[in-house]
């Protein structure tokens, strides 16, 4: 995602952006040391969004702990397809920004995540929150948000088994 994109979400809910650029070499490192800069200016705990994947929760509470923060994931054992339609009747919007064409079909990028889309997704038994890397989504607007981001569609990328919906500031 354009760091642009990411400036302007967080400009729509009203908070700081903090930015670390990592190979997947390095991730871990740059992750823990932004975790570090976000606890030194006072952040206690992190909230992350993983469901089920002990891998994920592991990991995270890891970092933190390094870091010296708590991880928080209230998500955690939920019903997937419950949450994904809370989400959606909460007011949020997302778009698919990626899609892993090994998992699902490339018919998906770009499309908004609403009730028929979830309910199309289940019908073809995937996994309409995307936890197992089905597909991943940008939040464009919602109860949070001060205005709806204001995007236009780019060039979809092909990078390997991924199919990438590049999103460009209006």
């Amino acid at each position: 995602m354009r760091p642009e994109v990411l400036a302007l979400q967080a400009q729509a809910m009203g908070l700081p952006q903090r930015l670390g650029r990592a190979s997947w070499n390095g991730y871990r490192e740059v992750f823990v040391e932004q975790l570090r800069a976000a606890a030194d200016d006072g952040t206690r705990a992190v909230v992350f969004g993983d469901i089920d994947l002990d891998a994920h929760r592991e990991w995270e509470e890891a970092v933190c702990a390094e870091a010296g923060l708590d991880a928080i994931l209230p998500l955690w054992q939920e019903a997937r397809a419950d949450l994904v339609r809370e989400f959606v009747d909460a007011g949020f919007s997302a778009r698919i920004v990626m899609v892993n064409t090994a998992l699902v079909d490339e018919k998906w990028l770009g499309r908004t995540l609403d009730h028929p889309l979830i309910e199309d997704m289940l019908a073809e038994g995937v996994d309409p929150c995307g936890e197992a890397g089905e597909f991943h989504t940008l939040v464009v607007d919602g109860p949070l948000f001060n205005k709806p981001l204001a995007l236009r569609d780019g060039e979809a990328a092909k990078l390997g088994e991924y199919r990438a919906l590049d999103l460009l500031p209006a």
